[in-house]
């Protein structure tokens, strides 16, 4: 990281950001993915435990959802016969079901229910990434996803967001809570999104898609570590069937480290 901060690299980050963000609001269509999860359970009353599963995962507007509509909340599912067992896996594997929902505090009418600051830049693949420190502010009442016992609310988060500088587009956001967990039943949690421009050659459009989510956390004094890849994406639902959607292949990448840890516990 080479440091970089001051209001004008904010400023200009955070514009390109909700350009970039505007655009892919305005031409989302539902996409499908397969969605391979390779996870751990580290227990020391119960020891080890790992598995690997695979589901459809589906990213969409929400029924009834108006094109144009102020809110652009999107939604994700597993619409097959899977469905409750990813929802609630025995041994609560299933650390997040929603991805997108990580970028929202991005989108222009939101980036005030968050503080930011900018820390420098980063190469980032074949380009370069700016990167912005955020913290959500109490009353943003964002749906991290997170919560930190049954009943609660979602949990306000925290963390760092890489930022195409080129493009403006988010590549990785890091996620944690923004407050001291240690007496609550889940007392640990990070996730790492790591976003992509995925091409549909058959429309020759392109959307900004997750193709990879790792996360931990503590539940009860037990760890669990899960890696997320998304993989054969596909258009799903609207005008264009999912049998006749162009099928695209992930970024190329080696496996996350949570992924090779899952394959050796099951060794």
């Amino acid at each position: 990281l080479r440091p970089e901060r001051g209001d004008a690299l904010l400023r200009s980050t955070l514009k390109a950001v909700s350009t970039a963000l505007d655009d892919f609001m305005d031409s989302f269509e539902g996409v499908a993915a397969l969605e391979t999860i390779s996870s751990s359970r580290l227990d020391a009353a119960s020891g080890f435990d790992a598995r690997e599963e695979r589901f459809r995962h589906v990213f969409h507007w929400p029924a009834g959802h108006i094109t144009g509509s102020d809110d652009r909340r999107l939604n994700e599912t597993r619409p097959d016969e899977h469905a409750d067992k990813a929802a609630t896996p025995a041994g609560g594997y299933l650390l997040l079901g929603r991805f997108l929902n990580l970028v929202e505090f991005l989108l222009p009418e939101n980036q005030d229910l968050s503080r930011f600051r900018a820390a420098g830049r980063i190469a980032c693949g074949d380009s370069e990434c700016v990167v912005l420190l955020y913290a959500y502010l109490p009353e943003s009442k964002f749906e991290s996803g997170i919560v930190a016992s049954a009943g609660a609310p979602p949990e306000p988060l925290q963390g760092a967001v890489w930022v195409d500088a080129r493009t403006g587009a988010p590549r990785r956001i890091l996620a944690e809570p923004a407050r001291d967990l240690s007496n609550h039943a889940l007392s640990e949690f990070r996730a790492v999104v790591d976003l992509a421009p995925v091409h549909f050659a058959a429309r020759d459009f392109t959307m900004l898609l997750p193709w990879r989510g790792t996360l931990h956390a503590r539940i009860a004094g037990a760890d669990i570590y899960a890696a997320h890849r998304f993989t054969a994406y596909r258009l799903y639902g609207g005008a264009t069937s999912e049998a006749g959607a162009q099928s695209i292949p992930a970024p190329d990448a080696g496996p996350a480290l949570y992924e090779l840890l899952s394959n050796a516990l099951q060794l």
